[in-house]
């Protein structure tokens, strides 16, 4: 699935759409109060086996202050469905070593018994989601603009391969969307 974000970078509250007919999937909305963001629900535009055709179904949600992830009404702690791992590593520069670099990976799994996907982003190329099975195959690849463009806005483009869809679609999408809003978030503390 090629998508894109339909609400310029602000990926909380906006629209999951297909680049092929513009037509939208998902739609992300993030309600706030007082001390921050309460919760982001993951809507199914078109749901298919769902009684009340024609409205949308919440199939996924995040709880933000309890740190919790939700996919079809099951809800799990994010430390339950993600685990870290940091190291160290040179960093090289034409004339020789340069200084060390803090490298992060987080490795998610919704179900125990489930796939595991490695999470890691690059400046360039934004994140990048790597099936951990026995072929590592790429799972999804999601980029948010980070310069903004003089005369409009870029979207965010979402790209979901086939290991990415048969089972973890929901999973994958609302784990992208709880990395970027922390490393978003991190950065914002930085520069505040």
């Amino acid at each position: 699935m090629d998508a894109y974000f339909d609400n310029g970078g602000n990926i909380l509250n906006c629209s999951v759409r297909v680049r092929r007919d513009h037509s939208a999937v998902y739609t992300l909305s993030t309600t706030k109060g007082l001390k921050g963001r309460k919760a982001t629900l993951l809507r199914d535009e078109n749901p298919q086996a769902s009684p009340a055709r024609g409205k949308p179904e919440c199939v996924g949600f995040i709880l933000w202050r309890e740190k919790a992830v939700g996919v079809f009404g099951q809800r799990r702690s994010v430390r339950e469905v993600r685990r870290r791992w940091r190291r160290w590593r040179w960093r090289w520069r034409w004339g020789g070593v340069c200084g060390w670099l803090f490298g992060k990976n987080e490795y998610w799994r919704w179900a125990p018994e489930g796939k595991e996907f490695n999470f890691w982003y690059d400046s360039e190329s934004g994140w990048k989601v790597t099936a951990m099975d026995h072929q590592r195959s790429a799972a999804a690849r999601f980029l948010v603009p980070e310069r903004p463009s003089l005369f409009s806005k870029e979207s965010p483009s979402l790209h979901l391969t086939q290991a990415g869809l048969e089972d973890d679609e929901v999973f994958l999408i609302l784990a992208l969307v709880y990395c970027e809003t922390k490393r978003q978030d991190a950065l914002n503390m930085l520069y505040d």
